[in-house]
């Protein structure tokens, strides 16, 4: 919704169920077609992104069952049929994920990659003198990448001052919508927030910095109304 709220040309680089590894290459391939006054990322730790190149993988990815049943072209976000990137966490359909998440997984080498994906991007829009700011879906636990003699080398490069925002699942769980259905009952967090909250997150916490670059607002008659109504709907399917 971004361009219906500010004056701007914007490209989204993200995927669905995307990490830290696919966003950073992704927002690196488009660096290399276009010209950006700000990268603004939400990086998401512990995913699982792999580039799967053979059709017998991909294959066997699109016609599983999980629902990350699906690739994604690097170069228009779009899914594929394969070559593409898988971008997963703990789904297990797939044998040989499956194996991977229970014999060879590793919390240290996954937060390293991690890390690796964020610092790549910051340095290359230091390099092209790009504003880059991010904030992340999930609280950053800066006690363990901090501490892990595997994980503080690149920890340290970071620059954590280019945190925008609080994470996401912070903002949302303070957001008057997060406890609010037509039953009366908390609601369950969930990975995406409903339209109140994005509504929210868009003209109000992207004010700030889209004023510090000089964008305009744009007044959309009713589009609060809208937003409104769709998490009314989305409450009422859950009832």
């Amino acid at each position: 919704m971004l361009p219906l709220v500010y004056r701007c040309q914007h490209i989204d680089a993200s995927g669905p169920a995307a990490g830290n590894k696919y966003l950073s290459r992704s927002v690196i391939t488009q660096l290399a077609d276009y010209s950006a006054d700000l990268v603004l990322m939400q990086w998401n730790f512990g995913k699982f992104d792999i580039y799967c190149e053979q059709q017998e993988f991909a294959d066997e990815i699109v016609n599983g069952t999980g629902i990350r049943n699906f690739l994604l072209d690097i170069h228009t976000g779009k899914t594929t049929k394969g070559p593409g990137y898988w971008c997963s966490s703990i789904d297990n359909t797939v044998e040989w994920k499956k194996y991977y998440n229970e014999k060879i997984k590793s919390r240290t080498g996954t937060a390293v990659d991690d890390l690796e994906a964020m610092l790549n991007l910051q340095n290359l829009c230091a390099r092209k003198n790009i504003r880059y700011k991010f904030f992340t879906h999930d609280d950053v636990n800066h006690d363990f990448l901090s501490d892990n003699k595997h994980t503080r080398p690149f920890y340290k490069e970071i620059d954590w001052n280019a945190q925008a925002f609080d994470s996401v699942r912070t903002m949302y769980e303070s957001h008057e919508s997060f406890e609010f259905d037509t039953s009366g009952q908390v609601r369950e967090f969930h990975w995406v927030p409903n339209a109140d909250f994005q509504y929210f997150f868009l003209t109000e916490k992207l004010s700030t910095l889209m004023a510090e670059l000089g964008v305009e607002s744009k007044t959309v008659p009713n589009l609060k109304t809208y937003c409104h109504a769709k998490t009314l709907e989305c409450y009422a399917r859950k009832t």
